[in-house]
């Protein structure tokens, strides 16, 4: 900030007395605080305030709109998923843990069994790909909630007895099942539509987080 101060010839104010002290504390004053105020104004205006602007629109706004908008949803409790039973060489659990953790692993049976496990974050705010507020408004699907309500409870066919595989679903100590349509016979009980759209999200949820690090690295 520049300053600007009124000076006056020294003969001057000790011949005026009185009336020199009087110009510099009146006029001489409000010059100088009239042009210290102006320059002021000149100098630090559009410094401070254009580049504060400048940087509040280029950060702040940019920081607001992702930490204040999809992306401080969270998933409450940890989300389990993935198909179980059958005769097969390898089983893989997913998981989606508080806030957007997302954690693959994969069981595969031999001498020694093998555990493989990779993890990355599932996206927000975004339109193309599966993301957090997908899942949860899958999760909050009226047919989701009452399946959650009716737990332990199995929708369609269950093939495990002819060494078939069926989708399990759990969260907060709840899980159903979820198998093949059923075929009209029997005591099958139909999968609801919300149902089988949480399972087709969590499918495809699952292709999508293979593609991203270090799933990529983990199941090449």
């Amino acid at each position: 900030m520049l300053f600007i101060g009124a000076c006056g010839d020294d003969s001057t104010l000790a011949d005026s007395g009185v009336d020199g002290a009087t110009d510099a504390g009146g006029d001489g004053g409000s010059d100088a605080a009239s042009d210290a105020s102006t320059d002021a104004a000149l100098d630090a205006t559009p410094d401070a305030s254009s580049d504060a602007s400048s940087d509040a629109a280029s950060d702040g706004s940019a920081d607001a709109t992702v930490d204040g908008g999809a992306c401080a949803t969270c998933i409450g409790a940890d989300l389990t998923w993935g198909p179980t039973g059958g005769f097969v060489a390898s089983r893989r659990t997913s998981v989606l843990a508080p806030c957007r953790t997302y954690t693959l692993t994969e069981l595969v049976f031999g001498s020694p069994d093998e555990t493989r496990v990779c993890t990355n974050d599932v996206p927000c705010g975004t339109t193309a790909a599966v993301e957090i507020a997908d899942v949860l408004a899958a999760l909050a699907h009226a047919d989701v909630v009452a399946a959650f309500a009716a737990a332990p409870v199995t929708y369609g066919r269950d093939l495990r007895p002819v060494d078939g595989t069926i989708f399990q679903v759990s969260q907060s100590g709840a899980t159903f099942l979820v198998g093949s349509p059923c075929t009209g016979t029997g005591t099958c009980l139909p999968i609801p539509s919300g149902v089988q759209a949480l399972v087709d999200l969590l499918q495809a949820l699952d292709a999508e987080r293979l593609t991203e690090r270090d799933c990529t690295t983990v199941f090449p």
